[in-house]
C-alpha cells in the first residue's frame, strides 16, 4: 500500500455509487468450493472498510497484479493494510461519526449523504439476495419432489411385491442402529 496525503473525497462518482452497494452486498455472502452460497453477515464490517478505502479516499493505492485472464486485481489484503494504519483508521472513524447535526459543517458532507444512500441500497440488495437463496432452495426441493412423484407414479403395482420388501426390511434391520431411538414414555412411571 502506498499513501500520499490520504483524504476523504468530497463527493463520490456515479461509478463509485454503483459499485459500492454491489461490493458491500457481496460481503454478506460466501460460496464454498461446491458453489453453495451462505449468508455471512459477519464479513460485512470488513467489507465496509475495504470498500470505503477503495472508493471514498484519495491518496492511497494498493498493490495490483494481473490475473491469468488478463484482469487486474488487488494483490494485498486491504483490510489488514488499513486497520494496521492508525491515520487511515482515524479517517474511517471520522467519516462514520458524522450525524445529522455535524453533516452541515463537514467538508465532505455530500459523500456522507451519498453513503447513507449506498448503505440503504446495500440493505435492499442483501434482502433481495437472501430471498433469491430461499427461493432457489424451495425450487430445488420442488424439483426433487416432482422427480420422486414421477418415479412413484411409474411403478407398476402388479410388479410390486410388498411381502418381499417387508422380508428384506426385517432381514436387514439391525436393532443396534435403532438403539438411539428413545422408547415411548410411560406416564405412570415418569
Amino acid at each position: 500500500m502506498k499513501k500520499e496525503n490520504p483524504t476523504i473525497k468530497t463527493t463520490l462518482s456515479i461509478e463509485d455509487r454503483i459499485l459500492m452497494p454491489q461490493e458491500l452486498a457481496e460481503g454478506y455472502f460466501t460460496a464454498d468450493s461446491e458453489g453453495r452460497v451462505s449468508y455471512t453477515p459477519y464479513y460485512a464490517d470488513m467489507m465496509l472498510i475495504n470498500v470505503f478505502f477503495l472508493h471514498c479516499v484519495d491518496g492511497i493505492a494498493f498493490e495490483v497484479k494481473e490475473t491469468e485472464g488478463g484482469k487486474n486485481e488487488i494483490a494485498e489484503n486491504i483490510y489488514e493494510a488499513v486497520t494496521k494504519d492508525a491515520d487511515l483508521m482515524k479517517l474511517y472513524d471520522e467519516f462514520f461519526e458524522q450525524d445529522k447535526d455535524t453533516i452541515p459543517s463537514c467538508p465532505y458532507k455530500e459523500a456522507v449523504i451519498q453513503m447513507y444512500g449506498i448503505l440503504s441500497d446495500t440493505e435492499k440488495m442483501v434482502e433481495f439476495r437472501k430471498q433469491q437463496l430461499i427461493h432457489e432452495k424451495e425450487d430445488a426441493l420442488t424439483a426433487l419432489l416432482l422427480a420422486a412423484t414421477k418415479k412413484i407414479e411409474a411403478v407398476d403395482p402388479k410388479m410390486l411385491n410388498l411381502r418381499e420388501a417387508l422380508e428384506y426390511v426385517k432381514d436387514t434391520y439391525n436393532p443396534a442402529q435403532a438403539a438411539h431411538v428413545r422408547e415411548p414414555r410411560n406416564k405412570e412411571t415418569d
